[in-house]
């Protein structure tokens, strides 16, 4: 199970029909306010602030707790050979993923596969920054050299400093490779990719925050 905190992710988990085990709320006036209908009404606990307080994992604790069931995500190898997938390397920062997935998300990606070094999914600062979008992809963590062995025929387009812009590339489909912002895509993934995609720099600034430069490559890959 995992918690996620607020009224946005109650309402993507309604409006979404997603199987809830147990939803806390500090007001009974909350089941009008969020129009919380069966089958959820019978998931309902009203418990006092204090309570809720120590189940939360916020420093600010808000007025509605969700318990969900962990998914039970497996590669779709479909969307793999006709569409783009995200895959994130060693990304540790959860509030970065968090805002990846969100990102990922709006730019209706399908699944992210991550790296087994990257920081868990469910880490309390990642669900939240998700703001619920963590319901409507398909993520999936494994040993990334042992995939991109298994699908030689799906090309990799890994993010490098001295890679070429990637405006300047046509891609069609495959995996695009996120490495983290202190030491970039692995050197073994590097040497497996069929692109190094970069984003042009204009300014004098070091370095993209990763979640930044994530939407960047989306929104391009996209348009």
């Amino acid at each position: 199970m995992f918690i996620a905190e607020g009224e946005k992710w109650l309402n993507e988990i309604i409006q979404n029909e997603v199987h809830s085990e147990s939803i806390f709320l500090t007001d009974e006036k909350l089941i009008d306010q969020y129009k919380i209908t069966a089958p959820y009404l019978d998931k309902i606990s009203i418990i006092k602030p204090k309570e809720l307080e120590q189940i939360s994992q916020l420093k600010t604790p808000n007025k509605i707790v969700t318990v969900l069931p962990i998914f039970n995500n497996k590669l779709n190898i479909t969307d793999l050979k006709n569409d783009f997938t995200l895959v994130c390397d060693n990304i540790k920062d959860p509030g970065n993923l968090g805002t990846i997935i969100r990102t990922a998300s709006w730019y209706n990606f399908k699944q992210i596969i991550l790296s087994e070094n990257c920081v868990d999914i469910y880490n309390s600062k990642v669900v939240q920054s998700t703001m619920g979008a963590l319901l409507h992809l398909n993520i999936y963590q494994c040993n990334l050299i042992e995939l991109f062995k298994q699908h030689k025929q799906i090309p990799i387009h890994a993010t490098a400093i001295k890679g070429k812009a990637i405006r300047s590339l046509e891609l069609k489909s495959g995996f695009v490779v996120i490495g983290s912002e202190s030491h970039g895509v692995g050197k073994e993934i590097l040497k497996l990719c069929t692109n190094r995609i970069s984003i042009k720099k204009y300014g004098k600034a070091e370095s993209l925050n990763v979640a930044v430069a994530t939407g960047i490559i989306c929104d391009v890959l996209r348009s």
